[in-house]
């Protein structure tokens, strides 16, 4: 609900600025840059840090353009807060990822190499699976293998990097 009333007035800090860019920028930069900055303020309370980063880009671009000095160091400083906090967390995130492939490559590594041990020898089978024969299941267990050991590989160079 309050992520709601925050991106309507971020919304509505944009049509501002767009609204008096239209009307022309040199009449009065204060008044866009002071909606830019509102309208990033605003997104950033919702946690859309893209379109934040951009509100506050825009900002800047008006800022460096008809302004000058403190006004442009404050902007800086309160996009960069902004990056710092999307670069957080994107590295959350792809902490999260490489976690998930590493479990998942290991998993699939031993199940391949597993089923591998089990179409290796027809004794195990019993020459029941499916009605294949012993040199098909031999092929089954050498692509099982050859899998479960690229599988391997790739979890093990993936480990070792770090």
């Amino acid at each position: 609900m309050v992520e709601d009333v925050y991106s309507k007035k971020a919304k509505q800090y944009e049509s501002e600025a767009h609204y008096e860019e239209m009307k022309g920028a040199r009449k009065s930069p204060a008044k866009i840059i002071e909606s830019w900055r509102k309208a990033g303020e605003y997104w950033n309370r919702t946690k859309n840090l893209p379109k934040a980063e951009m509100a506050y880009d825009n900002a800047l671009k008006h800022a460096r353009r008809y302004l000058g000095g403190e006004e442009i160091k404050e902007i800086e400083k309160e996009r960069a807060s902004i990056t710092a906090e999307r670069k957080k967390l994107l590295h959350g995130l792809e902490r999260i990822k490489g976690g998930l492939e590493k479990k998942f490559l290991g998993f699939s590594s031993v199940f391949a190499l597993t089923l591998a041990l089990f179409f290796v020898s027809s004794n195990l089978t019993g020459n029941a699976v499916g009605n294949i024969g012993v040199a098909d299941t031999k092929w089954l267990a050498i692509c099982f293998f050859l899998c479960g050991s690229f599988f391997a590989f790739i979890y093990l160079r993936g480990k070792n990097k770090k």
